[in-house]
């Protein structure tokens, strides 16, 4: 039965203890017991330090031989902007007073048998709060 190993992280400290443990449990709903931690497999494993999310076809020829394992969920979420906090203090110019925060996360599948990216898929978000003429804040 093929197996694979997973790795998620991200720019931020807050956004990475919610992207982990949020894509290992909706993989873990596909693959069941198929899917490896990948602190799992560095326990029995001499693996890399750090997996790149971009790696050419030898790097993952190698990694399939360092992890024995089939496949590599790579995930990688970025945090673009943290204009928005859980308190924001308006500003005097009620028509000026615009936060945003953005965010992406992208997701590669790769055959580290083949070394060969078999599935990518990114999605950006962004949350705007501002202000309006009537000094009340709409979120779009």
């Amino acid at each position: 039965m093929a197996n694979g190993f997973y790795d998620a992280r991200t720019n931020s400290r807050f956004s990475n203890s919610r992207l982990y443990p949020t894509a290992l449990n909706e993989f873990r709903k596909i693959l069941g017991d198929s899917l490896f931690e990948i602190h799992d497999i560095r326990r029995n494993r001499l693996m890399p330090r750090e997996i790149s999310f971009d790696m050419d076809r030898k790097q993952l020829l190698k990694l399939n031989e360092d992890s024995g394992c089939d496949y590599l969920i790579n995930i990688e979420g970025k945090v673009i902007t943290e204009g928005i906090g859980p308190i924001t203090l308006p500003n005097h110019d009620l028509l000026s007073d615009y936060s945003s925060n953005e965010s992406s996360v992208s997701i590669r599948i790769y055959h580290l048998k083949t070394g060969i990216e078999i599935s990518s898929s990114s999605v950006y978000a962004k949350s705007v709060e501002q202000a309006n003429a009537f000094g009340t804040q709409s979120n779009k």
